[in-house]
C-alpha cells in the first residue's frame, strides 16, 4: 500500500479530473544556457501564471528559484542523466520539499539492463521515503527499434516503466488517439506525453495535446515548446485549458 506521504505529493499534482500540466525545465543540466533558459526566472513566472500544475526542474534551479514556486505550483526534481546515489537523490528530494522525482529511462531494446536497474533502484527508494517516481522512457531509435514513437514500442516500455514501480509514466505521443488509447489502457500508470522537438505552430502542439487527453492520457509534461515559445505564459494557458478545461485547440488560443 503507498504511504501516506506519496499519497499527499500525488495529490498536490494530479487535479479532480486525475490530469496534470508539468513543464519540464531540466534542459539546462545537458544543453547549457539554451534559448529561453538563459535567466530561468522569467520562464518560471511566465509557466506559473500561465497555470502550470508542476514545474520540473534541476537541483541547483530548485535551490535558487524556489521562491518563484512557493505556494503556486508543485516541484519535480529531475535527476542526472547519469546514473545518480539514489538515496542522497531521493533525499534531495524531499528536503527542497518535491512532489515527484524524475528519472530519466533510456531503452534500446538490446541489453538495457543498467538503466532497467536505475530505474528500479529508484522505485525502492522512493516508495521507502514515500516520493512519487516519474519515469521518463525513452526508446531510442536503432536496429532494434527502428520506430521509436510506434503504438508496440511505446505501450511496451511504458507498461514496463510502470512494472519497476514508476508512479507516472513520461513518453512519447504514437501519433493518433486511437494507437495512443492502447498505451494508456495498459500502462498501468497514468502516462504524460513528452513535447520533443519544436512544433511547426500552435495549434500543432495543442492538437496533439487535445488528441492524447482524448486517448485517456494523464497529462502532459512539454518543455521547450513552453519556454522557448514567443508567448509562455500564453502557451501554457491554453495547455492548461485543453487538458483540465475541455477547451478545442483553436478555442484555448482566444484571449
Amino acid at each position: 500500500m503507498d504511504s501516506v506521504g506519496k499519497q499527499l505529493r500525488l495529490g498536490r499534482l494530479f487535479g479532480e479530473d486525475d490530469r496534470v500540466v508539468v513543464v519540464a525545465m531540466d534542459h539546462g543540466s545537458f544543453m547549457g544556457p539554451a534559448r529561453g533558459w538563459e535567466d530561468p526566472t522569467e520562464a518560471i513566472k511566465a509557466v506559473v501564471r500561465g497555470g502550470a500544475d508542476a514545474v520540473m526542474t534541476t537541483f541547483g534551479v530548485a535551490q535558487r528559484h524556489y521562491k518563484l514556486l512557493k505556494g503556486r505550483t508543485s516541484l519535480i526534481l529531475s535527476t542526472p542523466l547519469s546514473q545518480p546515489e539514489m538515496v542522497n537523490t531521493v533525499r534531495a528530494a524531499s528536503s527542497l520539499g518535491a512532489d515527484a522525482l524524475k528519472i530519466f529511462v533510456t531503452v534500446t531494446g538490446g541489453d538495457d539492463s543498467a538503466s532497467l536497474n536505475n530505474l528500479w533502484s529508484a522505485s525502492l527508494v522512493c516508495a521507502e521515503y514515500g516520493m512519487p517516481l516519474l519515469a521518463e522512457m525513452y526508446p531510442v531509435k536503432g536496429e532494434k527499434i527502428p520506430e521509436p514513437t510506434s503504438k508496440d514500442v511505446v505501450a511496451k516500455y511504458a507498461r514496463i516503466g510502470a512494472e519497476y514501480g514508476a508512479d507516472i509514466i513520461k513518453t512519447f505521443y504514437t501519433g493518433d488517439a486511437a494507437s495512443f488509447s492502447e498505451v494508456t489502457k495498459s500502462s498501468l500508470a497514468p502516462v504524460l506525453i513528452l513535447g520533443g522537438n519544436k512544433t511547426e505552430t500552435d495549434l500543432e502542439l495543442l492538437n496533439t495535446v487535445d488528441s492524447a487527453m482524448r486517448a485517456g492520457g494523464g497529462g502532459v509534461a512539454i518543455g521547450r515548446n513552453v519556454w522557448q515559445h514567443a508567448d509562455p505564459e500564453r502557451i501554457t494557458r491554453s495547455i492548461v485549458r485543453v487538458v483540465h478545461e475541455g477547451y478545442a485547440p483553436e478555442d484555448s488560443l482566444k484571449s
